[in-house]
């Protein structure tokens, strides 16, 4: 009897709780809910949204029948179906808010080419992520929920898809308009025209772009039109947008002078006013390929990046080391010698990548930013303390250079040195710390037990 009361009452208290086996799904669709600052992919994401609510309601509403199950049956009908939608709509979810960057603005910001490769390459990650999301959503272990959101999921989406595109290519058109470049006095004015003459070049093949993308829209988003639609799209608004990229950072002033230099270059400009031409035609009737759209980007991306200097970041952080003091300065040395081994693969001519150098680039940034921590946080020995919060702060920033550097040598195919420093840099962690205690010992400081 007491049995009977008790399932009686669990089964009252189930069908009215909030089911908390979807606790986890619940909380990161409100966490994609209160993102306010969302400027890109915005209709797409709230496709998204609305998708994996209804999923949701819907797991909800199967959880409802099993508690009001009257026959095994039923029961164990009805849990295999949401038991089955659950885990992949957590992944999804979690990926979708894992991946998709923070950084939402449209344009990359022109101060240096590294910067604006990294914005570009995030651009199209989460352009990727976004899309495939939605086509997830639409997989069948949510579609056998029930017919309702089957009809739900089945919906078109590529008019979103559409609207987040103009709404880019508008942000990309205003900017491109805006762009002015005025002859520099120190430049000889017969280079200068005919590289003026080449820019106005691509200002123009970049309007025909815009112009034949927003005629052809609906036809390169329409499915039935082609397999590669939404590759089409991305690599005519990814092209324009490194094209932009390099234009605004020639037209603007607060960009350095090495910067602005290396881009007036001739040959620059005429890849980017072939590039663009090509992607005109390519959406106008599908020629040249995406494919082959895709190898010119590469290969103009190849050629801003080709004067991405990665030695005067290293010589500053060469220089840096010597204001880095125990306990961080062992493993700081071994990070400057897994940089100047991957500089020295970078200006290998057979290496020259873009990949290769942006990668770099971002853990030369990682140390410097270890350093900088370093040095504001352990800046006294006497009172420094290897138990305290600030030591572990310092050393989970070095280790994230630690970790941008192994990223580096897997990309590079250098595996094996990677193993080597491994050792080196966990070698030189110890030795910090063994040094730094023993010496606060010797001069009697605190020592923490």
């Amino acid at each position: 009897m007491a049995s009977t009361k008790s399932t009686s009452s669990e089964s009252k208290s189930n069908s009215t709780s909030e089911y908390a086996a979807l606790e986890l799904a619940n909380l990161l669709i409100q966490c994609i809910s209160q993102d306010n600052s969302r400027k890109r992919n915005i209709m797409a994401s709230e496709q998204i949204l609305g998708r994996a609510t209804a999923v949701y309601k819907a797991i909800r509403h199967l959880m409802k029948l099993v508690d009001d199950a009257t026959d095994l049956a039923t029961g164990w009908l009805n849990f295999q179906k949401y038991n089955a939608a659950i885990p992949p709509l957590e992944a999804l979810l979690l990926n979708f808010t894992f991946t998709v960057t923070d950084d939402k603005p449209h344009l990359p910001s022109a101060l240096d080419i590294s910067g604006c490769l990294l914005f570009i390459a995030q651009w199209s990650a989460d352009r990727r992520v976004v899309d495939k999301t939605l086509k997830a959503l639409g997989e069948k272990h949510f579609k056998d929920l029930s017919t309702e959101i089957k009809t739900v999921l089945d919906a078109d989406t590529t008019v979103h898809r559409r609207q987040d595109d103009f709404v880019a290519l508008g942000a990309l058109e205003g900017a491109i308009k805006k762009l002015n470049l005025a002859p520099p006095s120190a430049s000889p004015p017969r280079a200068f025209t005919n590289i003026f003459q080449q820019t106005t070049t691509v200002k123009d093949n970049a309007s025909r772009v815009l112009d034949t993308f927003k005629k052809k829209q609906d036809s390169i988003s329409d499915v039935r039109f082609s397999k590669n639609a939404l590759e089409s799209a991305e690599i005519a608004i990814r092209t324009t947008m490194l094209v932009y990229a390099a234009f605004a950072l020639l037209a603007n002033d607060n960009a350095s002078i090495a910067v602005r230099t290396s881009l007036k270059s001739l040959n620059i400009w005429k890849e980017a006013a072939r590039i663009l031409q090509n992607v005109a035609s390519h959406l106008t009737d599908a020629s040249p390929t995406c494919n082959e759209l895709i190898t010119g980007y590469e290969a103009f991306e190849k050629l801003l990046a080709a004067d991405i200097l990665l030695g005067p970041y290293l010589l500053r952080l060469i220089k840096l080391a010597s204001t880095v003091r125990r306990p961080f300065y062992g493993r700081l040395v071994v990070l400057v010698q897994m940089s100047y081994d991957l500089n020295a693969y970078c200006n290998d001519p057979k290496n020259k990548s873009t990949g290769d150098r942006v990668l770099l680039k971002q853990a030369l940034d990682e140390a410097e930013t270890a350093i900088e921590e370093a040095n504001r946080k352990a800046s006294d020995t006497k009172s420094f303390l290897l138990d305290s919060n600030g030591y572990t702060e310092i050393e989970t920033s070095f280790n994230t250079a630690s970790s941008k550097m192994k990223e580096c040598f897997e990309a590079y195919k250098m595996s094996t040195e990677w193993d080597k420093f491994k050792v080196k840099f966990d070698a030189a962690v110890k030795v910090d710390r063994d040094h730094f205690a023993r010496a606060k010992e010797r001069l009697g400081y605190t020592v923490p037990k």
